[in-house]
């Protein structure tokens, strides 16, 4: 009887890890200068703004406190996907990077945002909206990720 156990957490244990799970993001352990990055944000199909346009706000920030990149891209057309793409060549690790977006939409959608380290994806983010009352105040919602190096 133990015999039969043991041989199915055995068999239990080989096809959990020959398993792949598409929703969780890769990771890689060790990510080394220059890299490449890529932010993306995909709107639902036929969401649309309060407003002219959607702000996008992404960057990244090294571990001392220094930004390489802020900047704010304004969106008028959801129904195409957002891309930005940079290389980091930064002196100092890990790095913060972080894409985001303050939409006010007229109903309720998606909007998905995913970061990419040198071509593989390791953010991979779905965020509802639905329409607000207190659009005065900037409400911010989006995707981060450190980079780290390891020697």
């Amino acid at each position: 009887m133990k015999k039969v156990s043991f041989l199915k957490v055995v068999v239990f244990l080989i096809f959990q890890s020959c398993s792949t799970d598409d929703n969780k993001p890769v990771v890689r352990d060790s990510i080394m200068q220059p890299f490449d990055v890529k932010y993306e944000v995909i709107f639902s199909n036929g969401l649309k703004e309060k407003r002219n346009y959607t702000v996008i706000e992404y960057g990244s920030e090294s571990s001392s406190g220094n930004y390489f990149l802020q900047n704010r891209a304004k969106i008028g057309d959801l129904s195409k996907v957002w891309t930005h793409t940079f290389t980091s060549r930064v002196a100092k690790m890990p790095m913060f990077l972080v894409v985001n977006t303050n939409i006010e939409p007229v109903s309720e959608g998606n909007v998905r945002f995913k970061i990419y380290v040198n071509n593989k994806l390791v953010e991979d983010k779905t965020t509802t909206v639905s329409p607000r009352t207190d659009i005065l105040i900037e409400k911010f919602f989006g995707a981060s990720y450190w980079v780290n190096n390891t020697k």
